[in-house]
């Protein structure tokens, strides 16, 4: 063991009052044989008598368990620099059984040649520095709670100013028609009669369309993650995908497409919420592409872990501002705002998170390509 630290009488008076008034002891340990020796102050520290306290063997049973192979691997390491503050560690006191947390900061004492054979330092009292800063995180955590709160209730009312915009459009054009009918300037006879019932038609489906969309909003906020898991084929998803587009892709006059590689695709996840997820995503795009032209949905593998759904939509209405919508309801381009509102996408993005994958909207050729990555199981 290395030789004693010699003070005078009121140099270790001193000392021994900064130790009692800091939770400290000096310690000594030497690596080759694992003897420790504490101060007198260790008592106070660690509720046990220190002359108890020789070896890491005495002291393991204070030592929380799940520090213990952490503490076994700060004794036996040697030290790589002149200071170490390395270890910080739980300690079950021997008189009360309180837990507190003790950090270490020592440095090593070398011999002739150089090589380290001890080392010499303090035990510190930290439990309540590491309690402050508990709170501190704690009190962190409530901000940033209280600035989500108050994000989520400025996005709730510009969510509903954009709906109250949107359903107005439709119900508008409901209610305007059917007084043309109802007053008789449009005669049933004429031409224009059945024109006038299908953009009653067009309207309320259009209106239909934006209720499921709130409804679906409403769940997704109120989820807290993906519902119950399953293996499903990623053609049958798709299939159930295109049999909910199959009438506004009719009266927009869209085809339907869907691909999928390999054929016999199959991933484990929330069925349900996935068709969600794709019908919506690509509801808007169906909305935003032209008359005459098409949407597909194609599905293949990215690696071990990963798959991905690619929507294209070619010739679309909206080509350099449809990333917009993953932000929020479909901008006004050029005065016009297009058909179908950007909360499908936006409902589309939460629902792929809550399964654990992300969407990017892109370019490609004369398609908007929205690009769904979802883990395979």
């Amino acid at each position: 063991m290395t030789g004693p630290i010699t003070l005078d009488a009121t140099a270790a008076q001193q000392l021994r009052v900064a130790l009692e008034a800091g939770r400290m002891c000096w310690f000594d340990f030497e690596i080759a044989s694992g003897a420790l020796a504490l101060s007198a102050e260790a008592t106070a520290v660690f509720g046990v008598d220190a002359a108890a306290l020789t070896s890491l063997a005495a002291a393991a049973r204070y030592v929380h368990p799940d520090d213990l192979p952490a503490v076994a691997a700060a004794a036996g390491r040697v030290p790589d620099g002149p200071t170490l503050r390395d270890l910080v560690f739980r300690w079950r006191r021997g008189d009360t059984g309180a837990e507190r947390w003790i950090e270490r900061r020592g440095v090593p004492t070398c011999d002739a040649a150089g090589a380290p054979v001890a080392i010499r330092g303090v035990f510190i009292d930290v439990t309540a520095q590491h309690e402050a800063e508990s709170v501190r995180h704690q009190a962190a955590a409530l901000i940033a709670g209280a600035q989500q709160r108050e994000l989520a209730i400025a996005l709730r009312a510009q969510f509903l100013a954009s709906m109250s915009h949107e359903l107005r459009t439709p119900v508008a054009t409901i209610l305007g028609f059917a007084d043309l009918l109802r007053s008789g300037a449009i005669a049933p006879t004429s031409p224009g009669h059945d024109a006038a019932l299908d953009d009653i038609t067009r309207a309320g489906q259009h209106l239909l369309a934006l209720i499921d969309d709130v409804l679906v909003a409403i769940r997704v906020e109120g989820a807290a993650g993906p519902g119950p898991v399953a293996s499903h084929d990623v053609g049958d998803l798709l299939d159930e995908v295109l049999a909910q587009l199959a009438p506004v892709a009719v009266d927009r006059a869209v085809a339907l497409a869907r691909q999928v590689a390999p054929a016999a695709l199959a991933v484990v996840t929330d069925g349900a919420r996935l068709v969600q997820a794709v019908a919506a995503a690509a509801r808007a795009l169906v909305h935003a592409a032209r008359p005459g032209t098409s949407v597909r949905l194609a599905a293949s593998i990215v690696d071990a872990e990963r798959w991905r759904v690619d929507l294209l939509a070619t010739d679309a209405a909206l080509p350099a501002h449809a990333a917009a919508w993953l932000a929020g309801p479909a901008p006004v381009i050029g005065g016009v705002r297009p058909a179908g509102t950007g909360l499908g996408l936006a409902v589309a993005r939460a629902l792929v998170e809550l399964l654990g994958g992300h969407v990017e909207l892109g370019r490609e050729a004369t398609a908007v390509v929205l690009v769904i990555t979802l883990p395979r199981a």
